[in-house]
């Protein structure tokens, strides 16, 4: 397969530091159920004699207790920052591409839905918060004589990534490909293709039955 398309470089998206995520402190949330647990019991089975100034003490205890409860709900709520910048990830990929020009893009998912003209459906995606990814999946009629046969799947797969990847990870793929170096699974109804790379976490193709229909899946991300 040859492409005209000529090679670029383009920056993923841009990236900035991640905060730090605020954690629980599992010592102090354990003691304040303890104490619960004890002030419940307590209240369960009250003492026959007991001081007005000892009840007071006791009330200011409870009140203590829910207020630590109240606190931690609110501190322990994971708090996370991207650490790639979302508001730049939109659907300039496919426009710059120019292959598809009917579809319906989802910003919050950052996913695009093309119908092709055989009928399938194609979900492109890029983007990401922690991890930046790049795919492309499509959704065919089943059909069982084609689950094993690897060479429709991978240039099926290429086909994909020619149209939405930049040209130098399509090269790269159609490369790797050609010349067989990749790693191979396989069960009964799906197959794994993985591609080494040097700077993605992973870079992968993999057929798998979904819903009666074979969805091929090419794509990768890194973080």
């Amino acid at each position: 397969m040859q492409s005209n398309l000529t090679t670029e470089k383009r920056a993923a998206t841009n990236r900035r530091l991640a905060k730090k995520r605020v954690q629980c402190l599992n010592e102090a949330l354990c003691f304040v159920s303890s104490s619960v647990l004890a002030d419940s019991f307590v209240l369960r089975n009250p003492l026959l004699r007991q001081a007005p100034k000892r009840c007071k003490l006791f009330m200011k205890k409870i009140h203590l207790i829910l207020f630590m409860l109240i606190s931690n709900s609110i501190i322990c709520q994971e708090i996370e920052e991207c650490v790639f910048d979302r508001t730049t990830q939109t659907d300039e990929f496919i426009i710059k591409k120019g292959k598809f020009t009917e579809y319906k893009w989802d910003n919050k998912n950052k996913t695009a839905t093309i119908k092709l003209e055989n009928g399938e459906t194609l979900k492109a995606f890029r983007g990401g918060c922690v991890h930046f990814g790049m795919s492309g999946e499509i959704f065919t009629e089943f059909d069982s004589s084609k689950i094993n046969d690897l060479d429709f799947w991978l240039n099926k797969a290429l086909w994909i990534s020619k149209n939405l990847f930049d040209n130098k990870d399509y090269e790269y793929l159609k490369d790797k490909l050609i010349k067989k170096d990749y790693h191979q699974e396989r069960d009964e109804n799906s197959i794994y293709i993985f591609i080494p790379h040097e700077i993605y976490d992973e870079f992968s193709i993999s057929v798998r039955m979904e819903d009666g229909k074979a969805v091929l899946y090419v794509g990768y991300y890194f973080s």
